[in-house]
């Protein structure tokens, strides 16, 4: 393990830690790149962004009782959802999907379905602009989409929300509007996600609501 993933772990939660070390070192590399290489401009989605996905992504699958094969491959496509954006913003899914399938054939003990599937769960991250906000087209791909969008039914969700709006260099009031839009086309993908993140995502939307109106 490089010295830059390793200080990465170390600087997460133990439940965290105990996930990522169970990858092979060259699976977790991402870490280190993520942190060292992604645009500083990103206020949202960086490594701190990764990992947040992660431990969400965690928490679902517990809920869900998935299998540790399951939850291995979630763990997976978490890491890796993101790192598209080290060579563009738009449209970075494809090429994070490409860069998680050839880290774990290198890494080697996965199969090609296994392969297949962390690809379309990173494919389905890919964020909407017509009717739903996105759509699972794979068994664990629910976890990792409400893992992604969590902030939407989470107490950070103002926090969150100024950063994704800092990063897209558009005003934070002109940006509300957007983010209603969102959030009134957003559905969780799991029944876990509903029971974890909904409560909390008709508060925020009622409160956005109050805050478009003042």
């Amino acid at each position: 393990m490089d010295i830059i993933s390793k200080q990465v772990i170390e600087g997460c939660g133990a439940r965290l830690r105990l996930e990522l070390q169970a990858l092979p070192g060259p699976m977790i590399s991402i870490l280190a790149t993520l942190k060292e290489e992604l645009p500083s401009a990103l206020d949202y989605h960086n490594v701190g962004h990764t990992l947040d996905v992660l431990e969400q992504a965690l928490c679902l699958a517990d809920l869900a009782q998935l299998s540790e094969r399951e939850r291995e491959l979630l763990v997976v496509a978490a890491i890796y959802h993101d790192a598209g954006f080290l060579r563009q913003n738009a449209l970075n899914e494809p090429i994070g999907a490409e860069l998680a399938a050839e880290a774990m054939i290198t890494t080697g003990g996965y199969t090609k379905h296994e392969v297949k599937i962390v690809k379309h769960m990173i494919l389905d991250t890919t964020l909407l602009m017509n009717d739903c906000a996105q759509i699972s087209n794979t068994e664990l791909s629910p976890y990792l989409l409400d893992a992604d969008l969590s902030n939407l039914g989470r107490e950070c969700f103002w926090e969150q929300t100024k950063a994704v709006a800092s990063e897209a260099g558009i005003a934070f009031c002109d940006f509300l509007p957007i983010s209603l839009g969102l959030m009134q086309r957003h559905s969780w993908q799991s029944d876990v996600g509903y029971q974890l993140y909904e409560q909390q995502k008709q508060q925020n939307i009622a409160d956005l609501k109050l805050r478009l109106n003042q």
